[in-house]
């Protein structure tokens, strides 16, 4: 059964990949899709690379807070709703609770102090491994895949 570590373990292999011309990348051309952000194929891609295929090779940042919020796939966890981050979640920077959102990456530890480090695609051109420079927990929004299996949502519509 599929891990948060298992996640985090996978995205640390690709740390160091970058991108070609125009966001040519690995990780959208598997989907059938290139040359666009890729911060949410990689994920998808990792997620895939654990088992993990329930959001479908989105490359939609926000598709993943609104499959966990709208659809139950994994656990969402609101903006201010005090959630602090565990190894191998996902946070979302910037969702507007509708339909966009600027980024996402993976929660490499569990958060302490208000901070976490992650592992991001197309941070920089590349995937990276970032220090623990996402310095307030609370600027974010979370979700927490479904390993278990089980599909779970703090909060319904």
């Amino acid at each position: 059964m599929a891990t948060g570590k298992d996640l985090v373990n996978v995205a640390l292999k690709e740390v160091g990949y970058t991108e070609g011309a125009n966001n040519s990348n690995k990780y959208g051309a598997s989907f059938g899709v290139n040359n666009e952000a890729w911060c949410g194929f990689f994920v998808s891609w990792c997620l895939e690379q654990i088992g993990i295929d329930d959001y479908g090779g989105t490359g939609s940042a926000a598709k993943f807070a609104l499959d966990a919020r709208d659809r139950g796939i994994g656990t969402f966890h609101p903006k201010g709703s005090g959630y602090s981050p565990k190894l191998g979640d996902l946070y979302i920077y910037l969702f507007n609770g509708v339909d966009w959102a600027q980024h996402v990456g993976i929660v490499k530890e569990d958060a302490s102090g208000g901070q976490f480090p992650s592992v991001d695609g197309n941070y920089s051109g590349g995937v990276r491994n970032t220090p623990k420079s996402r310095n307030n927990v609370s600027n974010y929004c979370y979700v927490t895949p479904p390993y278990d299996g089980a599909a779970t949502s703090e909060l319904k519509p």
